[in-house]
């Protein structure tokens, strides 16, 4: 699985049980700070939860199938 976080490439992978984690280093634009994009989750049961961190901030990801 792959997405982009402003213009940083973030790929994890899938395991078996559906879970996911990755850690991205990446530069914060402007004042050159080195910072980690982490993103975790899991894909289960027609859904997926997923928690987004960065410099900036932290998102939360709850995606239900149709």
């Amino acid at each position: 699985m792959s997405i982009r976080v402003g213009n940083v490439p973030v790929a994890t992978n899938i395991g078996a049980d559906g879970s996911f984690r990755s850690e991205t280093p990446y530069q914060v634009t402007g004042n050159r700070t080195n910072a980690t994009i982490v993103v975790a989750g899991r894909i289960a049961s027609g859904g997926l939860e997923a928690d987004l961190e960065t410099f900036a901030c932290k998102q939360h990801y709850s995606l239900k199938k149709r």
